[in-house]
């Protein structure tokens, strides 16, 4: 995909990156404020991120905890994948605990943790 410096200048503080996948996304970048933008250059999405980033928000519904419903387990697993707790266990532990918790999450995610009584956590156990 090319870039020409019209496109750049469009909107200016976006610039391009490719993710670990090798997949061209974006981001907003000013002053030490950053915000993901997607990887639809130009589109509507794209054009809501890129204005509250220039307000210097960040647009919720984009990576890990922000993509899932709060308070959910989904939310709860996404955050411990990013803290440090996770992220200080072997790549090969990562791996082991990452299985478990998805195969629990096709369940379960949806459901919000903080009506979770102990008998919803004996019953989901005892499945």
């Amino acid at each position: 995909m090319g870039l020409n410096l019209k496109q750049k200048r469009q909107f200016p503080g976006a610039t391009h990156y490719f993710d670990r996948h090798g997949k061209l996304r974006w981001r907003f970048r000013k002053s030490g404020f950053s915000a993901e933008l997607g990887c639809d250059y130009g589109s509507e999405m794209f054009l809501q991120r890129y204005q509250d980033a220039l307000n210097g928000q960040k647009t919720r519904g984009l990576i890990g905890a922000e993509r899932v419903e709060p308070y959910s387990v989904d939310h709860l697993a996404a955050l411990w994948y990013r803290s440090p707790g996770f992220l200080d266990l072997s790549s090969s532990t990562q791996k082991v605990y990452r299985g478990i918790v998805e195969k629990f999450r096709e369940k379960h995610g949806d459901k919000p943790v903080r009506l979770m009584k102990r008998r919803h956590v004996q019953t989901i156990l005892s499945e």
